[in-house]
């Protein structure tokens, strides 16, 4: 009789012998490819539990990493969670103590207790707290003395290691001394939320803030690292003396969709710092409201030879230096900028928006205006203020410049219109720090709509819409989401002395604040209608300074005074 396929070993050699091998192949397979364990960890747990459901959790995360091995995974409960280990083996001050992460161990929070698929989580109404303050009592930075130094270490680990969907708090690495962990010396006054080396883990959906170190790296610090690899994280309210919400040494970090606001640095870098061998890629990341005091780079610095940055589609607003670069200040290192926006943000010193050192930069497609040195807002070297450097500059618009390159927008026509992009909120750099405005494009009469180059721009904008919409990318982090159509009611273009919001021209209620605006717009056989009122020339025709500006009539338009508007 036929033997049916159906029953047990159906599909097996029907010779003995064979039976028996093949039976020990499968059976070889399946070791190889075991499950890999879930621990889960609540605040009314145990850690004499056996940590394998939720009803039997762990009490402690510690507990749960020294349990687990490499390719396990552990699933924490919404609550705060305190450090319970000292790294380096000794038990002589709990100030030491922190959640010490184990090499290719993935630990996730965001759960409510009643998950069994990790896509179930939700990380931001179940908030999971990993917090250094011991007593439970900080407010802010004040009563704080007895916290942890570092929330979270990382040590050699691999990028099968990842922390994912938690609030790292309360860390405060003001020591003068050291530990050694896994052979490596950590620095107990650098890192205050996340001290990395010579590791390449994940983090993810984490949100670091309140982290102050005497140090370096107030929300994170990476040092002789090949990574971290940090995604959809929000730094926000970390203080340092350099790298308020990361600070990198010898590292390759990459940051993606990731926000640095309100972080603020005694020295420089408020919002990140970078310096010896470090290469560090930042994509669709915002750098919004930090400070940095005596020295430069509110938002962001990189300085060394041997450094280098890649910024793509990334947002700079609000950021203000006690020295020199409000928005990003670069000595020496290789950089390239592609679509970014470097807006409203202002510097003591030199170049409130971008500033570059013995450096020569790669700038395309990125909108760079309303930036404030000193007293002065718009100027030149406010926004792009250059030593020994030489910047490749195309498809750009950068304000009160006309850069040679390729592409790009004569800035100095329309420089002394604030909104002159058409952002929908422009923010006054003269309030930075500040973590106001809204920075895409309000009108389809925007000149940055279809103005950049597709070679080398990235597939999406900052808020996740393809690009391009039209024939070529937009400038900046935005892409406008309509066609560009710059055209007025019947020929007809408007100024008003008042101004608007929208100053496109294109109505009483959207018209420009100069009359020159209207000029460089119209067509030939165009109208511009001009509201009661008094108004100034803004363009400097055969020389520098105020008594050079003239009304420059080059067009064949006409321009209409007497309306009431």
């Amino acid at each position: 009789m036929k033997k049916s396929t159906n029953s047990p070993g159906g599909n097996l050699p029907q010779n003995p012998a064979l039976r028996g091998f093949f039976s020990l192949l499968v059976l070889c397979c399946m070791a190889s490819q075991s499950w890999a364990a879930v621990y889960y960890v609540k605040t009314d747990g145990s850690d004499s539990n056996t940590g394998i459901s939720w009803g039997q959790a762990f009490l402690t995360v510690q507990k749960a990493i020294e349990t687990a091995s490499s390719g396990d995974e552990i699933w924490v409960k919404a609550g705060t969670y305190l450090p319970t280990k000292e790294p380096d083996g000794t038990t002589d001050s709990q100030r030491d103590f922190t959640f010490y992460l184990k090499n290719g161990v993935k630990i996730y929070g965001g759960f409510d207790g009643s998950e069994t698929m990790l896509s179930e989580r939700d990380w931001v109404a179940n908030e999971t707290i990993l917090s250094g303050d011991f007593n439970g009592d900080d407010s802010g930075f004040t009563n704080n003395t007895e916290n942890a130094y570092h929330v979270a270490i990382t040590v050699s680990d691999a990028n099968t290691t990842q922390l994912d969907g938690f609030t790292v708090k309360g860390g405060n690495a003001n020591g003068s001394s050291s530990i050694t962990v896994e052979s490596r010396t950590i620095l107990r006054g650098s890192g205050g939320g996340l001290y990395n080396s010579n590791a390449a883990t994940l983090v993810q959906n984490c949100t670091f803030t309140y982290n102050s170190t005497a140090g370096n790296g107030g929300g994170m610090y990476n040092a002789n690292a090949t990574g971290p690899q940090v995604t959809s994280c929000l730094f926000t309210s970390n203080a340092a003396n350099n790298g308020g919400g990361a600070y990198c040494t010898s590292s390759s970090p990459t940051f993606t969709n990731c926000t640095f606001s309100s972080n603020t640095a005694t020295t420089s870098g408020g919002g990140m710092r970078n310096e010896t061998s470090t290469a560090v890629v930042l994509t669709g990341c915002v750098f919004i409201g930090n400070s940095c005091g005596s020295s430069h780079g509110g938002g962001f610095y990189i300085g060394n030879s041997s450094t280098s940055a890649v910024l793509t589609n990334c947002l700079l607003t609000g950021n203000s230096a006690g020295g020199s670069g409000g928005a990003l200040y670069n000595s020496v290192a290789a950089m390239t900028l592609t679509n970014c926006t470097v807006s409203g943000n202002k510097a003591s010193g030199n170049g409130g928006g971008l500033t570059f050192i013995s450096t020569n930069p790669t700038v395309t497609n990125c909108l760079i205006w309303n930036n404030r040195e000193g007293s002065t807002t718009g100027s030149a070297a406010a926004n792009l203020f250059t030593s020994s450097s030489t910047p490749v500059i195309t498809y750009s618009l950068i304000q009160n410049n006309n850069p040679a390159g390729t592409g790009n927008l004569n800035g100095i026509p329309n420089a002394a219109t604030s909104t002159y992009p058409d952002f929908v909120t422009p923010l006054d750099p003269a309030t930075a720090p500040s973590t106001s405005g809204d920075f895409h494009i309000g009108s389809n009469c925007s000149l940055v709509i279809d103005a950049g180059t597709n070679t080398g721009a990235p597939a999406t904008d900052l808020f996740g819409n393809a690009r391009p919409f039209g024939t070529n990318v937009d400038l900046g982090v935005h892409e406008f989401q309509g066609t560009a159509a710059c055209s007025p009611q019947s020929s007809v273009w408007y100024v008003d002395a008042a101004g608007s919001v929208c100053n496109t021209g294109t109505s009483w209620a959207c018209a420009f604040q100069n009359v020159q605006d209207a000029i460089n717009v119209a067509s030939s056989g165009h109208e511009i209608w001009v509201k009661t009122g008094t108004y100034l020339p803004t363009l400097e025709r055969g020389g520098a300074g105020d008594r050079f500006k003239t009304f420059f009539f080059n067009k064949n338009v006409k321009i209409y005074g007497g309306f009431a508007g």
